[in-house]
């Protein structure tokens, strides 16, 4: 077995490699704002994947922005 570096190993078909941010957001849905976790994850193939999570309205004191 040939042994690899960490960048070689990212290369192999299946193997992972994200790089993910999180940000806390109002986001307004219809009628309902709510404060959410929004997690944007990039694959090593440069495919984005972004996630919200409700959250308690405490991560999203301060902030005035509101996304719809």
């Amino acid at each position: 077995m040939q042994k690899m570096t960490e960048a070689q190993a990212k290369k192999v078909i299946g193997g992972q490699d994200y790089n993910c941010t999180a940000a806390y957001n109002y986001i307004q849905v219809g009628t309902q704002t709510g404060c959410y976790e929004t997690t944007s994850c990039r694959d090593k193939h440069g495919v984005l994947t972004t996630t919200n999570k409700p959250v308690d309205a405490a991560f999203c004191k301060g902030l005035s922005n509101i996304k719809q």
